[in-house]
């Protein structure tokens, strides 16, 4: 494929036609295309790939009858190969020209041939990639169907969240208005001194002192005996007496 021919190259135009064959991946018919040999393996796991993707809800991909023209499906299709109603390279270039665009015309089909190969790879690809995509849909409702009937495990789930933010924002309007209700009690408190001034107290009249008790005072003598009579110590006593108070 990347062989360049040498427009100097001269010679029979037999000796050409076996020059161009020589690089070419054309046998001895011209139309025929040799192919690598595919091992049996292949065949049997390709056949086995059409039949599971005829059970799937793909089988649209391998029935015999064509699909719509508006399936999103045939939006890319791959046209059959059609052979030429003239073999391209079935002459025997007589000039040099002729040569040269034989060689052209050799390579653009082989290119062609190895890009259809190509897209027929990446719309393989694309199927088998559609098959596992619904595989996993199917998997995926299963268990969430299964999840469904499983009781609660005490993982916190997207009820459960919306729950809980609902219920804090509850509490906090409830803290604010009560946060507001503290302040409206506080400015009209302080408006109205009058009511703070009800509760101080009043001072009275102090109480009366208590009297101080008198104490009757006697001399150091009254306690001694006397052998004058007891009038005279009457007498004595009393003057005493009146003598203390007098001395007060």
């Amino acid at each position: 494929m990347g062989h360049t021919y040498n427009s100097s190259f001269t010679g029979s135009p037999s000796s050409i036609k076996s020059h161009l064959l020589s690089i070419s991946l054309y046998d001895e018919t011209p139309d025929k295309v040799i192919l690598p040999q595919i091992p049996q393996s292949v065949h049997q796991g390709i056949d086995d790939a059409v039949e599971h993707l005829a059970e799937s809800a793909l089988s649209t991909l391998v029935n015999t009858f064509s699909l719509p023209g508006n399936s999103p499906q045939t939006r890319q299709q791959i046209p059959p190969q059609q052979k030429p109603s003239i073999p391209t390279l079935d002459f025997v270039p007589s000039t040099e020209q002729e040569c040269t665009l034989a060689t052209i015309i050799q390579r653009l089909e082989m290119e062609n041939e190895l890009l259809r190969r190509r897209a027929i790879e990446l719309q393989a690809a694309n199927v088998l990639n559609e098959a596992y995509c619904a595989v996993l849909r199917e998997q995926l409702a299963f268990k969430e169907e299964k999840g469904k009937k499983k009781t609660a495990s005490g993982r916190l789930m997207g009820d459960e969240i919306k729950r809980i933010e609902e219920r804090w924002e509850k509490a906090k309007e409830e803290w604010n208005e009560e946060k507001e209700k503290w302040k409206r009690d506080k400015t009209a408190g302080l408006n109205v001194p009058a009511c703070f001034a009800k509760l101080k107290p009043k001072r009275g009249p102090l109480p009366k002192a208590i009297p101080r008790p008198t104490i009757k005072r006697q001399s150091p003598t009254a306690n001694k005996p006397s052998s004058e009579s007891p009038e005279q110590f009457d007498g004595y006593s009393s003057s005493n007496g009146d003598s203390a108070d007098a001395g007060r």
